[in-house]
C-alpha cells in the first residue's frame, strides 16, 4: 500500500479534489433557486404589477 495514502484508501489529491468540490459546487444552486422567486417579485414590482 501507499505509504503517503491516508487511511481512507484514497490519494491525497484525490480526497482533496473532492473536499474542494463539495464547498464549491453546493451553494451555487441553491443560490440560485432562492434568489429566483425574488427576482421575479422585483421585476414584477419595477414594471408595475404581475404579467
Amino acid at each position: 500500500m501507499n505509504p503517503a495514502a491516508p487511511a481512507n484508501g484514497f490519494p491525497d489529491n484525490a480526497s482533496a479534489a473532492v473536499a474542494e468540490d463539495v464547498p464549491a459546487t453546493t451553494p451555487a444552486p441553491t443560490t440560485e433557486s432562492a434568489a429566483t422567486p425574488a427576482t421575479k417579485r422585483r421585476h414584477r414590482a419595477a414594471k408595475g404589477g404581475r404579467e
